[in-house]
């Protein structure tokens, strides 16, 4: 079977099983398991499949964004870890950028208790407003149209107030992101995330590993763009190695099996063709 042949049974399985397995996958296809982990490593870079313990599962499609209210309340523990390894990343000296999302916002609780930075620049609601109260540096706010439900600015408007800002270090966010990048599910944010690539000498996405694998209507940007990533040990290795491999720095908060309190910065552990994923 030529690569393409093989690619498109194995898209066949998941289609019939949701989640498959690699030893039911090994044993479907008359190749190695190296030429089978191959084929997989090539849909997943293309988006078609995400990569889970043991096995492969399709993406999931993710149409709306849940409300900001909604989201405090899920992973907190994670993203309280996440926001406290970004947050090293941060100096003294920085204007730093914080995107709308929650994960963004426990960043900005975590700079605030260090005193860093020097400035901040946010479009989130909640975010101006938690600065406003505990703490005494310069904060600038990103007007433009409000989305009621995320708390947030958006739009050409936002994007344009944005760019005239000279950030030295900018925090993003997401709802969804795989190996191509973050997506989106509205034009509006579309517009804005693309504005955030010209502002920052340096760009970080923070965000937790179930939002691996998800898929929005709007592909925003590539992580190739991206300097750095700060996420969670659930994140499988197999996804660490090749974000890795497209040159971008990966930064693990070590949270075990469970979140536990506090956080502690991890390299990605290398991974051999016979290792197992894990998320």
């Amino acid at each position: 079977m030529i690569p393409l042949q093989r690619q498109e049974r194995i898209l066949a399985i998941l289609q019939e099983k949701g989640t498959v397995t690699l030893n039911e996958l090994f044993e479907s296809l008359p190749v190695s398991h190296m030429t089978v982990r191959r084929d997989i490593k090539k849909l997943e870079e293309k988006g078609r499949v995400v990569s889970v313990q043991g096995g492969i599962t399709l993406p999931v499609r993710l149409e709306l964004d849940l409300a900001h209210r909604v989201k405090r309340e899920l992973h907190s523990d994670l993203k309280s870890q996440i926001a406290s390894l970004a947050a090293q990343g941060a100096s003294e000296r920085d204007h730093v950028f914080l995107d709308a999302g929650t994960t963004c916002l426990a960043i900005a609780q975590e700079l605030t208790k260090r005193d860093l930075p020097r400035a901040y620049v946010t479009n989130d609601l909640e975010i101006a407003r938690y600065l406003a109260d505990n703490t005494s540096k310069q904060i600038h706010f990103v007007g433009g149209a409000v989305d009621a439900a995320n708390l947030s600015t958006e739009g050409y408007g936002a994007a344009q107030a944005l760019s005239r800002h000279n950030i030295d270090l900018a925090y993003v966010s997401t709802s969804s992101f795989d190996l191509r990048g973050m997506s989106v599910t509205s034009e509006e944010k579309l517009a804005f995330k693309e504005a955030i690539l010209s502002v920052p000498r340096r760009l970080m996405l923070a965000t937790d590993s179930t939002k691996y694998g998800r898929v929005a209507p709007f592909h925003a940007l590539p992580l190739t763009e991206f300097d750095e990533i700060t996420t969670d040990s659930h994140l499988n290795v197999a996804a660490v190695n090749a974000i890795q491999d497209m040159g971008v720095k990966v930064h693990l908060a070590d949270v075990g099996d469970h979140a536990q309190t506090g956080s502690s910065g991890t390299s990605a552990p290398g991974v051999s063709d016979h290792d197992e994923d894990r998320t």
